[in-house]
């Protein structure tokens, strides 16, 4: 079981699987570090793909954000950049907002057919 960041006491960037964050404060130990790394797996898959068509609309991170909070969703920029980054998963109602702020189908943020079987992989 993951503790939060501040009942560590430790220093190390370590992926915390309960907390789905990266603990900035963790840095005690650089091959433990390496090794999490290496074994990284992606949280979800629209990620790379809400960053491009995010980048294609010519919004910043923040611009999406914000326009995710127009929509009711408190999104913090950060937040995005994890999600972007695979480091947070992303829940089905959070992928309709994300959409509805691209102006895009639901459908685009998800990779090409040809590509959800090679990153099935990853996933199983």
């Amino acid at each position: 079981m993951c503790k939060p960041p501040c009942e560590t006491g430790q220093a190390s960037e370590i992926l915390c699987s309960e907390y789905g964050t990266f603990d900035a404060r963790l840095k005690a130990n650089d091959s433990v570090l390496k090794s999490e790394r290496a074994s990284f797996r992606p949280r979800n898959i629209a990620g790379p793909r809400i960053r491009q068509l995010r980048n294609e609309a010519g919004l910043s991170q923040a611009d999406l954000a914000a326009r995710c909070g127009l929509q009711g969703w408190d999104l913090s920029r950060e937040t995005l950049a994890k999600i972007e980054s695979q480091i947070r998963w992303v829940a089905d109602f959070e992928l309709l907002c994300l959409a509805s702020a691209l102006s895009v189908d639901v459908k685009a943020l998800l990779p090409a057919p040809k590509k959800t079987k090679v990153s099935m992989a990853d996933w199983f």
